[in-house]
């Protein structure tokens, strides 16, 4: 299945910033000291480390010392593999260069491959050392798209027939308007889909976050929560406007 359906454009020079496709498992017997060795085992792929608080579901009274996230850094700072106790992510930001595309595109590897790629590694890893294998429970796949002022749009009222939901800046004729947090959150039975727009004086920023069962194949449920991704990307975009992510954004 191609990134996109049929029905939605290809877009050349795509307004996405980062990429995350997230694995969560039920916890592992893994610590900070665990994290160093597998560093070790990929530090030529990922020179640079670092330590940070573990993401929590729910935070409450911890006795001892609180649970870690590995970050390991890719040397042009474009890949992080963030890894804790019960969740493994492989993140991509954009630094130079375009986007690398989802899915395998002209003989080159997609994110999608390359984070499962990522997760078999460890995996193989945690049974090696741990005698333990993570098993996603859920999958997480997230999306930043960073549209530029004075790039993608000019004003408010540019913003607005590019984004619809930002057309409430006319019909409130606040054309100088410049800020806008929206929320919207999308139910499945078997996950859900939320998307976040900022509007800012300088940007527009959209995060589309789908959170599923990891049911069956991996890479099929990855292929499923992309299309839906997209799909409501693009349904926040008017379709006439889209001629505007054909070209490089001025100053890129």
């Amino acid at each position: 299945m191609p990134e996109t359906s049929s029905t939605l454009n290809s877009l050349n020079f795509p307004p996405i910033v980062e990429v995350a496709c997230g694995f969560v498992f039920a916890p592992l017997d893994l610590d900070a000291l665990d994290f160093g060795l597998y560093w070790n085992t990929r530090s030529d792929m990922y020179p640079k480390k670092e330590l940070h608080p573990a993401l929590q579901e729910f935070i409450g009274i911890r006795l001892g010392s609180p649970p870690m996230r590995a970050w390991f850094v890719s040397e042009d700072e474009q890949r992080i593999l963030q890894i804790q106790s019960d969740r493994f992510y492989m993140n991509w930001r954009r630094r130079d260069g375009q986007y690398p595309r989802f899915s395998d595109n002209e003989g080159n590897q997609g994110l999608k491959a390359l984070a499962l790629e990522e997760f078999e590694k460890f995996s193989h890893f945690c049974e090696e050392h741990i005698q333990q294998i993570p098993s996603p429970m859920k999958l997480e796949l997230s999306k930043i798209d960073l549209l530029l002022k004075g790039s993608h749009y000019q004003d408010a009222e540019d913003l607005g027939k590019l984004l619809k939901v930002a057309r409430v800046f006319e019909d409130i004729q606040a054309g100088s308007a410049s800020r806008l947090d929206l929320r919207l959150s999308e139910q499945h039975p078997n996950g859900n889909v939320n998307v976040f727009v900022m509007v800012s004086e300088e940007n527009t920023r959209i995060e589309t976050r789908a959170v599923f069962e990891a049911e069956g194949d991996l890479n099929s449920a990855f292929v499923q929560a992309n299309q839906r991704v997209n799909e409501v990307f693009f349904g926040l975009l008017n379709q006439g406007e889209l001629e505007r992510f054909q070209t490089p954004p001025e100053g890129d």
